[in-house]
């Protein structure tokens, strides 16, 4: 399996370090907000320029630009804003950038946007939900052939051995280590609030971030059931992936290298334990529970395996 990488300041050092990790990794992904509008990175300084080039040129990984145009106000759509948009993008060529996602399906159609991005390998992002063969055949009338589906198609085997058969040209992708809820009742504002947010303003991104995990995100929140029940695609799992799926994004963007790296291993290596340890605090999971939700398609309503899980565990905890 190929990953996609979350840059981060040391990537370079611990893929040279680890030359056999290198061909496991299909690009290096990131984003500079002094370029496109973004809070999911503080402004890249010459230095991780300068790394990001080393990948790209010592090491032979692409670079994947990040953009999030689908959250811009509407003047992007018109005159110069629309012409300094497109400028840009041809730019990103100049930063060794080949991969581009790019999540705005008008703007994809637009004939000035589209014209910048030839040349790129464009791809949807995951929050354009993709998660049904006639979605991703929508999305090749647009002109994508290199398509990121969404969280939900993670538990559900069948939809994705389905799109892989009627769309054979398609490179797929999909998102496995992210620990949002399916049912999330604060995930849209989450993201606009991560997507929209600027460093340049009053608001620094440690500011949000810390607002974000403490209303939203705390681990209070959010029961062992909610979390047993999120679209995580865990080690053991991804050979049941591969035959079906190019690249598998890792999440993890302005996490330091040494957990980044030990999640890229756990899956090279089809190991859990990293991911369980930094998910579920160790947790034991039994093995039926990974056959299971490969294709459980997210049918909490009618089922009880997660919440059995939980039970058995908190139950043990009292005994304790």
């Amino acid at each position: 399996m190929k990953y996609s990488f979350p840059y981060c300041e040391g990537t370079f050092d611990y893929l040279w370090k680890n030359p056999h990790m290198i061909k496991h990794v299909n690009d290096v992904y990131f984003s500079d907000n002094k370029i496109f509008h973004s809070a999911r990175h503080s402004p890249l300084e010459k230095k991780h320029w300068n790394e990001l080039y080393d990948i790209s040129e010592k090491l032979n990984i692409s670079l994947n630009y990040i953009m999030n145009p689908a959250t811009y106000d509407a003047h992007i759509y018109f005159g110069d804003q629309k012409r300094e948009l497109a400028a840009k993008i041809k730019g990103l060529a100049d930063h060794d950038v080949t991969i581009l996602t790019f999540n705005n399906t008008m703007l994809m159609n637009d004939p000035i946007i589209k014209e910048a991005l030839e040349g790129y390998e464009v791809k949807n992002s995951v929050n354009n939900m993709a998660t049904s063969l006639e979605e991703v055949i929508a999305l090749k009338d647009v002109g994508l052939y290199s398509i990121f589906l969404g969280r939900d198609i993670n538990r559900n085997m069948s939809e994705i051995k389905r799109i892989k058969k009627h769309c054979p040209d398609v490179k797929l992708h999909l998102l496995c280590n992210e620990n949002c809820y399916p049912g999330c009742v604060y995930k849209q504002f989450c993201d606009e609030l991560v997507s929209t947010a600027s460093q340049e303003g009053d608001l620094k991104f440690n500011q949000l971030n810390e607002y974000r995990t403490t209303v939203a995100c705390d681990q209070r929140y959010f029961s062992l059931y909610q979390k047993l029940a999120n679209n995580i695609i865990y080690p053991s799992q991804m050979k049941h992936y591969e035959p079906y799926i190019d690249v598998v994004k890792i999440s993890g963007r302005m996490n330091p290298i040494d957990h980044i790296s030990k999640i890229l291993e756990a899956y090279v290596n089809e190991d859990n334990t990293y991911i369980l340890k930094t998910t579920y605090n160790g947790l034991i999971i039994p093995d039926s529970y990974y056959d299971f939700t490969l294709n459980c398609k997210n049918k909490c309503a009618t089922c009880d395996v997660c919440n059995k899980i939980a039970e058995e565990h908190e139950n043990k905890k009292d005994l304790v």
